[in-house]
């Protein structure tokens, strides 16, 4: 339903664009890639998108506020943040693996000393 404002949602990409006054892949690459809020109905097989207008013109309003950071996007548009933090997390893993090993390997040891002393081991 449109009011005389113009429509409520817009239904397809087509309409977002010309929202933006934009081109279609220019729309879909800032949702990719700067948050444009777009949302999805969700079908058997793909998602049908739709925007709501007064949330773009928030978007485009926050957007022309001022020098804002260029994120780092990789050819597949993927953040370049993702990556680091992907990176950071596995590092982190590494060393939490690397500590739980030794843990254990400490323990098999102090678990062989009891039975060898024949201590009655005492659970928490």
């Amino acid at each position: 339903m449109a009011t005389d404002k113009g429509p409520e949602i817009l239904d397809c990409w087509k309409q977002i664009a010309d929202f933006l006054r934009r081109g279609v892949r220019t729309a879909q690459r800032w949702e990719r890639t700067e948050g444009l809020p777009v949302h999805r109905h969700q079908h058997m097989k793909r998602g049908s998108v739709y925007a709501v207008p007064s949330e773009l013109a928030e978007w485009l309003k926050a957007r022309r506020l001022g020098p804002r950071i260029q994120p780092k996007v990789s050819p597949n548009g993927v953040s370049m943040q993702s990556f680091d933090q992907l990176r950071m997390l596995t590092a982190r893993q590494v060393a939490l693996t690397s500590d739980l090993k030794r843990l254990l390997a400490s323990n098999a040891d102090i678990g062989a000393e009891l039975k060898q002393r024949k201590l009655p081991v005492r659970l928490p």
